[in-house]
């Protein structure tokens, strides 16, 4: 290899800087080269251009932040907004919590009346959970004013009017209320209620008994039948006798004691 190809290897050797010279440091370079940076490469500078990206990107994400719409809104008011036969027996319940007895008289009777205004296919429907508040109200006052007699054939009015739509939940509670056995002690020789009580109270039971044999299992549990003679056995009037074998002649009496039972009753008539 001559001289002169040794000097030109020598020009491709990339020249170290001179010792003591200065160089730019490697973050200067970088930042010089990258676009958006500030270009003086002070440290005050790059603190306010990283303050002012954190400002931007924080007032573009609030949005992302914000809580959604609730699009159920209206279909939740809606839901929660009281229908006018809530409201009406909303303000019923309250005069029949405060009032006397000749006041909750004139409750069950606007209450009947408000009932033959409505056509509408269910209690619910009408008034709502309202309807079963109501219920509740009519089964403890029953209870209480059974051995008074007052107004007895009224109440059982209103019961026959919860029955007449057969919704089951009422039909259940009458049975975990208690107003069953209650309704059966009107039938008894201990309570001496007229015939009319007795005739709607007749009525009210067979509005159960249509329910399923289910339900008149528990009206027979509930001792329907021995009610049933002994109620005969005290002298009713032919009318009542007779609507009791239209009521119970052709429902079918689940065991064979209780169909026995039934026979004898109707042979009594």
């Amino acid at each position: 290899m001559g001289l002169g190809e040794d000097n030109r290897w020598q020009t491709e050797v990339p020249r170290h800087p001179q010792e003591g010279a200065y160089v730019d440091p490697p973050s200067r370079r970088w930042q010089t080269e990258v676009p958006g940076h500030p270009q003086d490469g002070s440290l005050a500078a790059l603190r306010t251009h990283v303050l002012e990206s954190s400002v931007r990107n924080l007032r573009a994400g609030k949005y992302l932040i914000a809580p959604l719409p609730n699009l159920f809104r209206a279909t939740f008011e809606q839901a929660y907004q009281e229908s006018p036969g809530e409201k009406w027996l909303k303000q019923r319940m309250t005069a029949f919590d405060m009032g006397n007895k000749q006041k909750r008289k004139e409750v069950l009777e606007e209450f009947l009346e408000y009932m033959h205004q409505n056509t509408v296919a269910s209690m619910e429907e009408l008034f709502s959970h309202q309807a079963h508040l109501f219920f509740i109200r009519l089964t403890s006052w029953f209870a209480v004013t059974l051995p008074m007699f007052y107004e007895l054939a009224l109440q059982v009015k209103v019961f026959l009017a919860f029955l007449e739509f057969r919704e089951q939940n009422f039909i259940r509670a009458f049975f975990e209320s208690g107003a069953v056995t209650t309704l059966m002690h009107t039938l008894s020789v201990n309570f001496d209620c007229t015939d009319e009580v007795r005739c709607l109270v007749l009525a009210a039971l067979h509005k159960l008994a249509s329910n399923g044999r289910y339900h008149k299992e528990l009206l027979c549990a509930e001792g329907l039948i021995p009610k049933v003679m002994d109620s005969m056995s005290d002298g009713m009037q032919w009318e009542t006798q007779s609507m009791l074998v239209d009521c119970f002649a052709n429902s079918s009496v689940p065991t064979p004691s209780t169909r026995k039972m039934l026979s004898t009753a109707c042979r009594v008539c």
